[in-house]
């Protein structure tokens, strides 16, 4: 079972910084979890809101905030917002990116408007690391769209509970194999055995989010998932979990 460091590990460090990275993979963590935006000068950023707060009340979206300012915010504990680049660099620098996996949440759901998917696409060709890049979305159809982009990536369909409502099982698992999604991403509190076994019927990986505490994790690993999501990564792994 791999075990995703959520946001890079945000228990124990701000969330999606590269203080909370490298937390994590010193810790002995291979599998990094985390969210991009595009800024409006064309950079790609791990963060995971859409609206981003520059001080005295003021907000905007990410897409409309040069990069440049981005950095004069504090995103915890005197930590900056960091570019997907420079994140990627600053491990292939150790000779570790490539032994990495990584799962990215992209934003958008129209397979016309995928900016973010695009500037990832291109720093991942340009690291090498496309096949150990896991792309997810809370849209299925966008998969498809990306995957003839490229086809190389892991492609994952975080279903939503009002999704399932909907569909309800028969209906998600048919959707998934059409929209060609590797895995299906299940919060844990909407895990059944009938939806994982027909996940798996299809020959589709199985990952759990929202594991991020000892009851959370003993409920999880009954279903055996592929993988799981926590902001605590090291408890997850060696079982030191507090509560």
């Amino acid at each position: 079972m791999l075990i995703f460091a959520h946001r890079g590990g945000q228990g124990h460090a701000p969330a999606n910084t590269l203080k909370a990275f490298d937390l994590a993979v010193n810790a002995g963590t291979s599998a990094l979890e985390s969210d991009v935006r595009a800024t409006v000068d064309g950079n790609l950023v791990f963060f995971h809101d859409a609206i981003v707060s520059l001080g005295m009340g003021r907000k905007l979206p990410v897409f409309l905030v040069p990069y440049k300012r981005l950095q004069l915010i504090n995103a915890g504990a005197g930590e900056r917002i960091p570019r997907v680049k420079d994140v990627f660099k600053h491990y292939a620098d150790q000779g570790k990116l490539e032994a990495m996996t990584w799962s990215i949440d992209v934003p958008g759901i129209q397979p016309s408007f995928s900016i973010e998917f695009d500037h990832l696409v291109k720093i991942c060709e340009a690291f090498v690391i496309s096949k150990n890049v896991l792309a997810c979305s809370t849209g299925c159809k966008i998969l498809l769209h990306w995957r003839r982009k490229s086809p190389v990536m892991t492609y994952v369909w975080s279903v939503r509970p009002e999704q399932l409502r909907k569909m309800a099982v028969s209906g998600v698992i048919n959707a998934c194999k059409a929209c060609q999604a590797d895995v299906l991403n299940i919060k844990l509190e909407d895990a059944t055995s009938e939806l994982v076994d027909a996940a798996r019927a299809k020959d589709l990986q199985v990952f759990l989010w929202d594991v991020h505490d000892r009851a959370r994790y003993e409920r999880a690993i009954q279903f055996n998932p592929d993988a799981i999501y926590t902001d605590y990564p090291l408890e997850a792994t060696n079982g030191t979990w507090s509560t």
